[in-house]
Order: C-alpha cells, then structure tokens, then sequence
C-alpha cells in the first residue's frame, strides 16, 4: 500500500468509505451501518460486541490506476482558514474511470481537524502523483 485515507459519515446511518492506493490499484471500500455515530468506541463497546448494527457493503471494488480517465475538481467552497500561511479551500473532488464509473474523492467540506485534512491532502496528491 502506498497510500489510504478513510472518511466517516455519521448520519442516521453511519457510512465509512476507504481509499487505498498500491503502486497500480486504486481500492474502494464503503459501508454503511444502520446506527448513527458507528465509531471505535461505538464498536468496542461491552455491549455492541454482542449486538452489532446491520451493516450493508455499499461498494467494494479495486481499478487499475491506468484506467481513470479523469480526474475532476467538482466545487471550490470557502475559505476556512489559513493554515502555514495559506488558505485553505473546501473542495468536492471525483475521479471517472474507462467503463464509465464515477467516484466521489474524499470530501473536503466535511473536513474539520487540520491532521484530518493534512490526510486527505496527502492522499489526493499521491493519486495525482500516480495517475498516468
């Protein structure tokens, strides 16, 4: 693996969705659980351990790299701070594929804690690095 970054959804349903990259592959990987805030702490519980929420694989799939076709920058939001001495900017991201898929890149507006955006930043320029 050369890279991977996982983002957390915790609506009425709680959906997780990962990204993994390897030198050739892009990974995906998307659950939803039916409960609200499915976290870590949620799963470990005494008494989740014993009655865990359905959960449904929305998605699970692994495409070559070579065959994204193009990588879109989808919507430039607001300002939200200036970190290091730059703005940043909340940005929606996709990537299309050959046989016609479009996936949705991890979603900056969601995005609060600066680690968690310094994560996904470095998990969309690795992409960009290895798209051919």
């Amino acid at each position: 693996m050369v890279e991977a970054f996982t983002e957390y959804e915790p609506a009425e349903s709680t959906t997780w969705q990962s990204f993994l990259l390897t030198a050739a592959n892009l990974v995906f990987v998307s659950i939803r659980y039916d409960t609200d805030h499915y976290d870590r702490d949620e799963e470990s519980s005494p008494w989740r351990r014993t009655n865990p929420p359905a959960m449904t694989i929305n998605a699970a799939w692994s495409r070559p790299l070579r065959t994204i076709t193009g990588f879109h920058v989808t919507e430039v939001g607001d300002t939200v701070g200036n970190e290091f001495g730059q703005a940043w900017f909340r940005t929606t991201s996709h990537l299309s594929f050959a046989d016609g898929t479009v996936l949705a890149l991890p979603n900056e507006q969601r995005i609060h804690r600066a680690g968690v955006r310094a994560q996904a930043a470095k998990f969309i320029t690795t992409l960009r690095s290895l798209i051919v």
